[in-house]
């Protein structure tokens, strides 16, 4: 995390992965006022595939950075051109929750297209862990949509290979967790999910969590879905612990319905307006751990391995062999971990050398 005195943040898109080196040489640049016009400035951190951030101590370095937009620094294999942007991110989302809660379906009505098939067994429902990109209401968002974590009935050496690669999607870290319920009679079975999941969220990862009901149809006229949550103590409880977020939509009655609060093209926006909060409540950090750290930099020292053996490779053809080959090897790391304890150092930050 940035220190508190680093508020002022500027967003760097690069068209390549860019080195510990690479990264150094922006810093000392954005430092110098004379050749960038800003000034001091925390590290350059990682938000997204192909898109950094800093934070400088005084907003006049943030603006004057910003007003330049363009900027250029000489290395040694050439100079580096980047663009500085205020706010250009993608959001990264992580959904959890039980098998038929309305995962997939989630995606589909965000993005506004199917994206993620949804699987209406109550015993399958999405059989791996799905990464979509796009842009919603203007802003760019990266779903990873996975499967029933915590109620699932498949092999454990299955579900490691998911839980891998939800993280790996997620890296340098998501920017928000979607818990998703049905709105609905809150039964045992659904308590004892609910319960084990937030046995494994530490409080510093709930601050990163909102809860998000589907099936909007099931509320009762004239109903809001906080008055649903209040009747509940244990709904109200989980909310609580997620910072009172909680959002509602319905992937299936409400795309054509006119009024506005069962509507989901008003729902979507305050969803988002949810993720938005949260990102910027962690001042526009995203939620990470050791084990996201190191994956983070297996992943970019292995696409600086395939860059260098296959030049002629597109960006996006060098970021997927990078992934694979690091789940593959994690894979191996992690042979005699439990999914319980993967699970538990992704989201509370426990050792996960077994």
């Amino acid at each position: 995390m940035m220190a508190d005195n680093y508020q002022y943040r500027v967003f760097i898109k690069s068209n390549s992965i860019l080195s510990d080196e690479k990264k150094k040489k922006i810093e000392n640049y954005l430092q110098v006022r004379r050749r960038s016009g800003g000034g001091e400035c925390g590290p350059l951190t990682a938000v997204a595939d192909d898109t950094y951030c800093v934070a400088f101590k005084d907003p006049k370095a943030q603006q004057e950075v910003l007003e330049r937009r363009e900027h250029t620094v000489e290395l040694s294999d050439g100079p580096l051109v980047f663009i500085v942007s205020p706010t250009d991110f993608t959001r990264r989302i992580v959904i959890l929750g039980k098998t038929g809660s309305g995962k997939s379906s989630l995606a589909n009505t965000l993005f506004g297209k199917d994206v993620c098939k949804p699987n209406h067994s109550a015993v399958s429902g999405t059989q791996k862990c799905e990464a979509v990109k796009g842009t919603v209401n203007g802003k760019s968002i990266k779903l990873i949509d996975t499967p029933g974590f915590f109620d699932t009935v498949r092999s454990d050496s299955e579900m490691k290979n998911e839980i891998l690669k939800c993280f790996i999607e997620s890296i340098p870290g998501p920017h928000v967790f979607i818990i998703v319920l049905r709105v609905s009679k809150y039964t045992q079975q659904e308590k004892e999910i609910i319960k084990k999941m937030t046995d494994y969220f530490s409080e510093e990862a709930l601050k990163f969590t909102t809860v998000l009901f589907t099936h909007g149809d099931q509320l009762p006229e004239g109903t809001t879905i906080e008055e649903f949550v209040c009747k509940s103590k244990d709904l109200d409880e989980l909310v609580k612990t997620c910072g009172g977020r909680c959002n509602v939509i319905d992937n299936r009655y409400w795309k054509t319905t006119q009024d506005g609060y069962r509507n989901n093209q008003f729902q979507v926006k305050e969803l988002l307006n949810t993720v938005d909060r949260v990102i910027e409540e962690n001042s526009g950090q995203p939620y990470t751990k050791e084990m996201l750290q190191d994956l983070n930099t297996d992943i970019e020292k292995e696409q600086e391995r395939i860059k260098a053996e296959s030049p002629h490779l597109a960006q996006n053809e060098i970021e997927e062999k990078a992934k694979a080959v690091v789940q593959l090897n994690w894979a191996q790391k992690c042979l005699k971990a439990t999914t319980d304890v993967l699970l538990k150092s992704f989201l509370s930050g426990g050792s996960y050398y077994y």
